[in-house]
């Protein structure tokens, strides 16, 4: 399951929320050269990645469902420019 928190993108564990210190509670097993979590620039296995810009989030399946379901007669240019829509945050395994 993914966790979404409203912050600035670090730019180096130091400057992260999510860095004790000591280790990094995003990915508390990762040690490198006997240091958890310390580097001074944002690592490549930070499992951080920006959200881009974008309006309110919704699950466009059960949208379109509903539309098939309850309109007697749907525009299907309509169901095609929601499915058209561009993906911000992607399902995860066994949410599709």
């Amino acid at each position: 399951m993914g966790v979404y928190i409203n912050m600035k993108m670090p730019t180096s564990c130091d400057d992260c929320r999510l860095n004790n210190g000591i280790s990094c509670y995003a990915v508390p097993e990762y040690t490198e050269d006997g240091v958890v979590g310390r580097t001074d620039d944002r690592p490549n296995w930070c499992p951080l990645v920006p959200v881009p810009p974008h309006g309110d989030l919704i699950d466009r399946e059960p949208f379109i469902q509903f539309i098939k379901t309850h309109w007697d007669s749907y525009d299907q240019w309509f169901v095609d420019q929601l499915e058209a829509r561009p993906t911000i945050i992607p399902a995860e395994e066994g949410e599709t």
